[in-house]
């Protein structure tokens, strides 16, 4: 993916993610502002404000040979605005799952690791699923 079009393809997996779980959701028409989208839960009539944020992930050499990847969570804040009207972090992963706030407080207080099996992003403890630098696929 080109890395311009990153915060655009995660804006639209936040919506899916939105739309399947009963939202409505409107987006925010121009490139700026404290709020992406905006959703309203169909039943509920529950209104959230979301800024979308695009997580990454990070290969680690381990001491021993092996090689992980972790999903890489920075710590995202929100501006004064943002918290005065109640904005709240919606952050995609790059094989586009959605994680909400307390979802990503969990994931930061884990040592979860990341294992990508068919685009999915699989959360699994950093020993369980060891590969060796020298086994990883080179070039493309």
């Amino acid at each position: 993916m080109i890395d311009k079009h990153k915060g655009a393809w995660a804006e639209l997996m936040a919506q899916a993610a939105l739309l399947k779980l009963g939202y409505e959701v409107f987006i925010n028409s121009s490139s700026h502002g404290p709020i992406d989208m905006i959703a309203l839960h169909v039943g509920t009539k529950q209104t959230r404000l979301f800024d979308v944020k695009m997580a990454g992930t990070r290969k680690i050499k381990l001491s021993d040979g092996y090689e992980t990847t972790k999903l890489r969570l920075r710590k995202w804040i929100l501006t004064d605005e943002q918290k005065r009207l109640g904005v709240e972090l919606l952050v995609v992963t790059p094989g586009g799952v959605c994680l909400f706030e307390d979802e990503i407080e969990e994931l930061r207080a884990s040592e979860s690791s990341v294992e990508s099996v068919g685009g999915d992003l699989l959360y699994k403890p950093t020993s369980e699923y060891p590969k060796r630098t020298s086994d990883a696929p080179t070039g493309s």
